[in-house]
């Protein structure tokens, strides 16, 4: 059995507030070792369901079983994993006192993302002499940073707001960056992130979930993008995958299927409506968006990590 290494940090501005997660995933692929660095976040949650995602996100990041050890400062979710869980199961998903159990979505999600592995939790101090540990944490304090920026509550349904979305890749694959500028009356937000190796497909995928999660409230909204890949597939081909199970026609498993997913949910709460990237004289916002992401290309290719980071 293939073997890997997960180390995870969870953070929460406020729990509950905005919160962040990260993990680091270490195995190997095609003969070779590779560590990807994956952080996200949530407007408004708390500090244990932020380290049950990253546990959550670091599994359903594997492909196949694995012997994986899984590292991880928060006690709530070892106890939780390797004692708890079982009597809460064996009792409906209550307590021994039957009052309902706590996060008990994520607790049957991570059952779920384990499954297939055998998994070992190990325990670590958290901000001490654990350099891995140190950056998850870095990482989920970034993201729960980003989500309290992230666009403003008072986008009521109904309000109308233009998401300006973009990626580029140095190779492909290769380092590349992703760019969203989200307008909403006399507001603007910028967002932009980097991954060290990826594709443009994935990038322009990113950009558009990264645009429509920054959303609290449902909107209508229009994506501007100059991806047939991504356009074509949100408004037609995606129909088709979902009824095969995430197979094209000839049978082939959909490639970037993981974000396709992503894109439905975040899809999901707005009225979208999908145009090109305006080619006229006037494209200003086209333009900063694809600065933006070449910067993210740049950072992506220097420091050799995975960033995201909201300016504006």
């Amino acid at each position: 059995m293939k073997r890997a290494k997960i180390i995870t940090d969870g953070s929460c501005l406020g729990n509950p507030g905005p919160g962040g997660w990260a993990a680091i995933v270490r195995d190997r692929k095609d003969g070779k070792d590779r560590q990807q660095e994956l952080s996200g976040s949530e407007k408004w949650t708390t500090n244990n369901r932020m380290e049950m995602t990253a546990v959550i996100q670091g599994l359903k990041r594997l492909s196949g079983p694995h012997r994986v050890n899984v590292e991880l400062d928060s006690e709530y979710v070892r106890n939780g994993v390797t004692t708890w869980i079982h009597g809460w199961i064996s009792q409906g998903w209550r307590k021994a006192s039957g009052d309902p159990v706590k996060n008990a979505d994520l607790w049957q999600e991570l059952l779920s993302a384990a499954a297939t592995h055998e998994v070992t939790w190990t325990w670590v101090k958290g901000h001490a002499d654990h350099a891995d540990n140190n950056r998850c944490d870095r990482l989920a304090r970034a993201a729960a940073k980003q989500a309290k920026h992230a666009a403003p509550d008072a986008i009521d349904a109904g309000k109308q707001v233009r998401i300006i979305a973009g990626g580029t890749c140095a190779s492909s694959p290769g380092p590349g960056g992703w760019a969203a500028i989200l307008q909403y009356g006399a507001d603007e937000k910028e967002l932009c992130g980097s991954e060290r190796r990826t594709t443009s497909n994935r990038l322009h995928l990113t950009a558009v979930i990264a645009g429509l999660k920054a959303l609290r409230k449902p909107c209508n909204v229009t994506v501007e993008l100059d991806s047939d890949y991504v356009r074509n597939g949100a408004t037609s081909w995606i129909h088709g995958w979902e009824r095969r199970g995430w197979k094209t026609a000839s049978g082939d498993s959909v490639k970037n299927a993981d974000l396709w997913r992503e894109l439905q949910s975040a899809v999901a709460r707005h009225r979208v409506t999908w145009d090109g990237a305006n080619k006229g004289p006037d494209r200003t916002d086209t333009k900063r968006c694809d600065r933006l992401a070449r910067v993210a290309v740049n950072e992506a290719a220097g420091a050799g990590d995975r960033r995201a980071k909201s300016t504006g």
